[in-house]
């Protein structure tokens, strides 16, 4: 009977010990939804290198004739640094009856006419280096006596 009554004293200290060192997976221990929102506003900076700018284009077509053209290859450089993605419109600020004025990104083969509208350029964020090349178009060489003779490009850079 003392051995019946141990036997009884010991199981029961046993389940009373793991019980009491186990942890009850039915109990919550805590959970909670954290949700954060960041708004992180653009910011852009345009520099421009060099200015898309010739003063006296009637030099250029001396030789040439109607309908001829020349390219003036690295005629500018800016940078755009953004942290979104953007588009950079080109305009040309003098505008000409007599000659088309035609815009790309050197290297590209994909002219932009500027001549009375905009080209538009786009890229992603980050910083990038863009040099055009122009290429102006005589419609009528006879008549560069008589009007303006420049070619002056404006910037407008935007996010998209």
């Amino acid at each position: 009977m003392r051995k019946k009554i141990m036997l009884i004293l010991l199981m029961s200290l046993l389940v009373i010990v793991f019980n009491s060192f186990m942890v009850g997976a039915s109990n919550k221990i805590g959970s909670e939804t954290v949700e954060v929102r960041v708004n992180i506003p653009v910011v852009q900076k345009l520099e421009i290198i060099d200015s898309l700018f010739v003063d006296s284009i009637e030099e250029f077509f001396e030789y040439k004739e109607d309908g001829e053209s020349v390219v003036i290859e690295n005629a500018g450089s800016v940078r755009v640094k953004s942290n979104s993605n953007w588009t950079l419109e080109l305009n040309n600020m003098t505008a000409a009856s007599n000659y088309d004025v035609l815009v790309r990104v050197n290297g590209s083969s994909d002219w932009k006419n500027v001549s009375n509208g905009t080209g538009y350029f786009s890229g992603k964020n980050g910083s990038q280096l863009l040099k055009f090349d122009l290429k102006i178009i005589a419609k009528s060489v006879a008549d560069f006596q008589n009007t303006l003779k420049r070619v002056e490009i404006g910037y407008t850079l935007a996010c998209n």
